[in-house]
């Protein structure tokens, strides 16, 4: 479930965030950027993350004393580094 919870609201906040650009993006008929900043960006963000902690968190303490990748808790701090992300990349856009 935590892996749920933290996706959707990575999700939703890169949605709200974007959808103005997104829409101009949209406007002028590049699709693939305003779809790309508001839902494939932050997922592979956010599991490239995950990854990365979970399998160093995983060698540093060991297989026993990491849940597994589904329902770590390591999803919160992946969810909320990805949400910074999300957040810089809003105020900046390129």
């Amino acid at each position: 479930m935590p892996l749920f919870w933290s996706v959707s609201l990575t999700i939703l906040v890169a949605v709200v965030l974007n959808l103005k650009t997104a829409a101009l993006m949209a406007s002028v008929g590049n699709w693939g950027e305003a779809v790309g900043s508001m839902f494939f960006g932050p997922i592979v963000f956010f599991l490239i993350v995950q990854v990365v902690l979970f399998h160093a968190t995983r060698l540093v303490r060991g297989s026993q004393a990491v849940a597994k990748f589904t329902t770590s808790r390591l999803n919160y701090i992946s969810g909320l580094i990805t949400l910074l992300g999300v957040l810089g990349a809003a105020v900046n856009p390129a």
